[in-house]
């Protein structure tokens, strides 16, 4: 059943209008910029009008306007204040900063969080945000975010968040330093409540990795919550640690999660948390290799895909439960839709979008962005009003690619999924073509959340045959001796996430996003380099 609220069903109703008319106010309000003056904005009148003036863009057409905005100059793109950029996670390869408009944010306001309290109206328990968030640029002086630190720093400057309704509050939500050491503090706080009903991440990837951090490190900390102490040297802000030794837990307790954990981790949530019932967190097709790892730690509990967002705009919200579908949201820019594979560039509002198609989204927003490609690809289910309910597919250009078989990253999760009927439980893993050889081939390091008999041999054998099934190009190609065989490391999920730290620039700091494909510039050698230290404990 769907629960949409009053004013996103008003936004489908009238989708349309609402995105003709963000154009049109766009095109008004900032047409003596200098980019407005330069593609004549005072004097367009139409949708028509403004696709035949501006030409669809990408981030290159846009640095330097936006270089030099960063630089302090005003009236360049937009006529809206900036003075927050956008760095986003860099999955493409390569970092980049895009404003964000004090209006765009009101007009994002708080499309996602009362969605959610629409689904929490409910539960009236607890909460716990898994996610930590800076209230304060990563360099200092400078004004750049990641996207969810900027979100959740508006809602909470604006008064828009229920920060009493969370665990530890502000202590536990916020982190005014960088701290390495928040999981710990998560885990503690977890622990010591029975009364939690809501698990938060920004990504449900980062739940997968708290609960195999508590399935690792749980006898520690719950001896630390006994002892009434922190390990030394915790790397936590000094609101966190004093709210963690604030907490009086009954010795029943701690009783109850020695027993439940020694049990084993099989739906251990509902076993450590019996009122937990909702996990909020963005997910979707991508992401169905750590989806079903999670399930083995939280069964069948409810989940809020949360919303589908980007770095550039908020795009769509769920109607439903347990669902990889968004309504999209048309408050916050104009949308254009580019059908995926054509070969010219007309594109399609929303209202004018066919149920079945795969395109590309288009984007005008309130903060000096202009029909720019997202490169992602949704495909339409449905509509709600004149809206369309779309889900994410996969990302455009972020392929595997040796000899030009183009393994997307739809093919490579549905391959690694696969893995599961032959009784390799992959929670996690990533894969990189490797051409230090010839023919090149592909080397994956996979995380197993127990322990398997399948050796690295034999999980790369059933790997190139998983990736033949779900891409007929690499199986023509392996064939033809144009691509070798591919190889696998197996490993734990620590020491998967130690390698992936190792592996991922230090300056490129997410939300617990999984990548799946690695860039070339982690030659094979490096790849079981890395494993064999990490293996070996150093």
């Amino acid at each position: 059943m769907e629960k949409i609220t009053d004013e996103l069903m008003s936004l489908c109703v009238e989708a349309d209008k609402v995105n003709r008319d963000n154009l049109m106010t766009i095109l008004s309000d900032s047409r003596d910029t200098e980019f407005g003056q330069k593609y004549g904005f005072g004097g367009i009148k139409s949708v028509e009008e403004y696709k035949s003036r501006v030409p669809i863009m990408e981030y290159a057409d846009l640095k330097d306007y936006i270089d030099r905005m960063m630089k302090g100059e005003q009236n360049v793109l937009t006529t809206y204040h900036v003075d927050k950029y956008c760095s986003t996670s860099g999955t493409t390869g390569v970092s980049k900063y895009l404003p964000k408009s004090d209006l765009e944010l009101e007009k994002e306001g708080t499309l996602t969080e009362d969605p959610k309290k629409l689904f929490l109206s409910e539960y009236n328990g607890k909460r716990l945000m898994l996610s930590s968030y800076r209230t304060y640029p990563a360099v200092p002086g400078s004004r750049v975010f990641l996207i969810s630190e900027m979100f959740y720093k508006y809602l909470l400057d604006s008064g828009n968040m229920e920060i009493d309704k969370y665990i530890g509050g502000k202590d536990l939500f916020f982190v005014p330093c960088e701290c390495s050491d928040m999981i710990y503090a998560k885990a503690y706080a977890a622990l010591a409540s029975e009364e939690l009903q809501v698990l938060e991440s920004t990504f449900l990837y980062e739940m997968l990795n708290f609960f195999g951090y508590i399935k690792e490190n749980w006898r520690k900390i719950v001896d630390d919550i006994r002892a009434h102490r922190l390990p030394e040297n915790l790397s936590v802000p000094q609101g966190t640690k004093d709210f963690l030794l604030s907490v009086n837990v009954p010795e029943e307790r701690l009783k109850k999660v020695e027993v439940e954990c020694s049990k084993g981790f099989a739906n251990i949530a509902k076993r450590l948390w019996p009122h937990l019932e909702l996990l909020n967190g963005i997910g979707n097709k991508y992401y169905l290799t750590e989806d079903a790892a999670l399930s083995e730690y939280v069964g069948d509990i409810p989940r809020q895909y949360y919303c589908y967002c980007s770095s550039e705009s908020l795009i769509g919200i769920p109607p439903r439960l347990n669902e990889y579908n968004y309504v999209m949201v048309l408050r916050t820019g104009f949308f254009e839709f580019l059908p995926y594979m054509a070969e010219d560039s007309v594109t399609y509002q929303p209202h004018e979008l066919k149920i079945g198609g795969l395109y590309e989204p288009v984007i005008t927003n309130f903060s000096g962005l202009y029909r720019y490609r997202l490169g992602d690809i949704i495909k339409v289910n449905g509509f709600i009003g004149k809206s369309p309910v779309i889900e994410f597919m996969f990302r455009k250009g972020q392929v595997l690619n040796i000899a030009g078989e183009k393994i997307d990253t739809r093919q490579l999760e549905q391959a690694v999924y696969g893995l599961r009927e032959h009784g390799l439980e992959v929670e996690k893993y990533c894969v990189g073509a490797v051409l230090e050889h010839i023919p090149g081939r592909y080397f994956s390091v996979m995380a197993v959340g127990s322990e398997t008999d399948i050796t690295d041999e034999a999980a790369a054998a059933l790997l190139d045959e998983s990736l033949k099934l779900n891409s007929p190009d690499y199986k023509e190609l392996r064939e033809m001796g144009q691509i070798g065989a591919p190889a696998v490391m197996l490993c734990g999920t620590e020491e998967y996430e130690r390698f992936n730290k190792l592996t991922t620039s230090e300056n490129k700091r997410t939300h617990g996003k999984a990548k799946h494909i690695y860039p070339m510039e982690v030659p094979e050698e490096k790849w079981v380099q890395i494993i064999q230290e990490i293996r070996q404990g150093k």
